[in-house]
């Protein structure tokens, strides 16, 4: 891969945040680092509707997989529904009795599963927002939805959420998708 490098023949191309000192080595060894603006999904008509709440929290994995304790992450979903409407995109591998439990939240509509947040979400409009603890579906949709106007926060996870399960290295992995900031869509 250096030799393709060296001679211009080796593209790399991500949807995942580079780190700019990464992005500048990766360049300076001769390879061409692409950035994945999402066009075509972009281009694509919309096949479901927009949900009318104005906040939308995506759903997370952190929970089933026994790295967040289950009842901080209810909590603060609890706290959100309480101070207006949000719309709840579950994760595809979250626990259903979590959901049942997050349905029966004052304020809180949870919406099917099954597709891609991507695909369901990238209509939303302005005035609404995007609320989600880290996870790689923040740096997507920050592409799709920064021409609507549509800001994607990520919240970060309080140090007291954490499981023993969650290493430092993984809890620093995820805050690299918190942080990172889209700019411009293309390299």
């Amino acid at each position: 891969m250096r030799a393709a490098a060296r001679s211009g023949r080796l593209s790399i191309f991500t949807a995942l945040p580079v780190p700019a000192d990464l992005a500048k080595a990766v360049r300076a060894r001769g390879a061409e680092l692409v950035t994945h603006d999402f066009a075509w999904l972009r281009s694509q008509p919309l096949r479901v509707p927009r949900p009318k709440e104005l906040t939308v929290v995506l759903g997370t994995s952190l929970v089933r997989n026994g790295l967040i304790h289950r009842d901080h992450y209810l909590g603060w979903l609890a706290a959100l529904g309480s101070a207006g409407p949000v719309a709840y995109f579950p994760h595809r591998r979250e626990d259903p009795h979590d959901l049942v439990r997050v349905g029966e939240q004052p304020g809180i509509t949870v919406y099917g599963g099954g597709v891609p947040a991507e695909m369901t979400l990238r209509g939303l409009a302005a005035g609404q927002r995007v609320l989600s603890l880290p996870s790689t579906a923040v740096t997507s949709l920050r592409v799709l939805l920064s021409a609507r106007g549509v800001p994607v926060e990520t919240v970060d996870v309080p140090d007291e959420w954490w499981t023993g399960e969650a290493a430092p290295s993984l809890r620093s992995h995820l805050s690299m998708f918190a942080h990172h900031d889209t700019g411009a869509t293309g390299a």
